[in-house]
């Protein structure tokens, strides 16, 4: 691994090269778990373990009920975003010409079937999506209002891989993101996700802390593996960064020194217009 210590600011732009990516991530997937089955006897239980890759970071998530809970107070579902699933349960109130009330639970051919209604096609919508056309199905055979609520959260399988403390199979919701399974001990910046249409996207999870991007920190898909490679070629920053509590961030491939400073929250108003840029080889 090859260090650079910068100080005040960056005046070097360099493209890491990242660990190879694996030929065939199925066959690396079962040797990740046929590792950890060996490693723990009996049956394994699975949840996030929630992020502890440096002691500094507290934990994020944690394991079993608690993640339903953080994820019902802290992170609201986005109905724009969420998309409904087999297994999803809704709640469904009628009132006007006749009142009704129903829970009802996503079918596993992804039909809300309303009691007197014709079965409505729901998955694969967004829930903002997926209430509309229920409540223009009812309104079809009753005049009535009608409020649909999403009551529970369907449970997906994700498998994570590569560089973490415990790889694996977990099971989560569609309202979890790839840093709540992750306990990462290798790439923080370049780790990838697999999606099973063959999409390949990227977490960069000192981005999303530091930045709030949240496209950097994507929601989970079922089936979707999460590999996270070796940590790479890291910068050191160090003086007049908004940023300072934390001054090494991995580098990815193609960034600029405009970049790797917004990265460190960008100049603070008393930045001089000069930095101190030191290089060490492999050797020292």
């Amino acid at each position: 691994m090859r260090w650079l210590w910068i100080f005040l600011g960056v005046c070097w732009m360099y493209t890491p090269s990242l660990a190879q990516e694996p030929e065939d991530i199925w066959e690396m997937l079962d040797e990740s778990l046929r590792r950890e089955k060996e490693a723990l006897p009996g049956e394994i239980e699975f949840g996030p373990p929630g992020l502890r890759e440096e002691k500094e970071r507290p934990e994020l998530m944690e394991r079993g009920p608690r993640i339903e809970r953080a994820i019902a107070l802290d992170r609201p579902v986005d109905p724009n975003s969420y998309i409904v699933g087999p297994g999803d349960g809704f709640v469904v109130y009628i009132w006007g010409q006749v009142n009704q009330f129903h829970e009802l639970i996503v079918t596993p051919e992804g039909k809300l079937i309303v009691p007197y209604v014709e079965p409505v096609p729901v998955a694969g919508l967004t829930l903002t999506e997926a209430k509309k056309r229920v409540v223009q199905k009812v309104r079809e055979r009753y005049r009535v209002d009608v409020s649909v609520e999403l009551k529970a959260l369907r449970h997906i399988r994700v498998f994570v891989t590569g560089q973490v403390a415990r790889p694996g199979a977990y099971d989560v919701s569609p309202a979890h993101r790839a840093m709540d399974v992750l306990s990462s001990v290798g790439s923080r910046r370049n780790i990838r996700i697999f999606r099973r249409n063959g999409d390949t996207l990227c977490v960069d999870i000192d981005r999303f802390l530091n930045l709030g991007d949240l496209s950097a920190n994507p929601y989970l898909e079922a089936g979707d593996v999460i590999y996270v490679p070796p940590r790479g070629d890291v910068v050191h920053i160090y003086g007049a960064v908004k940023i300072g509590n934390r001054n090494a961030y991995e580098l990815r491939s193609g960034e600029t020194v405009a970049d790797l400073i917004e990265l460190a929250g960008g100049l603070r108003e008393d930045a001089l217009p000069e930095a101190e840029l030191v290089r060490f080889k492999d050797d020292g």
